[in-house]
């Protein structure tokens, strides 16, 4: 008789799809500069490029957020097909907590870009004003912070 915490063989679990995360997936915030605005756009997302796309989709099954799933533009060099699921804004950030506590190698990227929705304002409409110096300051340096890690 088989342990009670043995998985059948193609069930994939929360901790599996950690570790996937912890040697393939990228943590980020991502910064997009738009034509005629003076700061840049901060966006959370979280990707993982693979050429399994059976995979990806059982990884995206797991986390039960929403992602896309996309086909990369085939390189010479390669051999076979790549993919991306991407995940992005606030479904980046509940991927990530999901994972969060299975994580051990990125486990502090996942940290710094869970910090980023109350440090950085996300959500927070920012009036006619506009943001407070320091609010561009610190997404910044969140946006820093998470390319050291890489």
């Amino acid at each position: 008789m088989a342990p009670e915490n043995t998985l059948s063989p193609g069930v994939a679990t929360i901790s599996w799809a950690a570790g996937f995360v912890d040697g393939e997936g990228c943590i980020q915030l991502s910064k997009t500069r738009q034509p005629g605005r003076k700061h840049p756009t901060y966006r959370p997302r979280f990707d993982i490029s693979q050429n399994n796309r059976e995979v990806l989709l059982d990884l995206r099954e797991i986390l039960g957020e929403d992602a896309g799933l996309y086909a990369n533009k085939r390189q010479v060099s390669q051999n076979r097909q790549t993919y991306s699921l991407v995940y992005d804004g606030v479904h980046a950030l509940r991927a990530v907590a999901k994972l969060r506590p299975h994580l051990r190698r990125k486990h502090v990227e996942a940290d710094v870009l869970l910090s980023y929705p109350e440090r950085g304002w996300m959500g927070v409409h920012p009036g006619p004003k506009g943001y407070p110096p320091f609010l561009w300051i610190e997404r910044e340096r969140i946006y820093r912070k998470l390319r050291k890690l890489k």
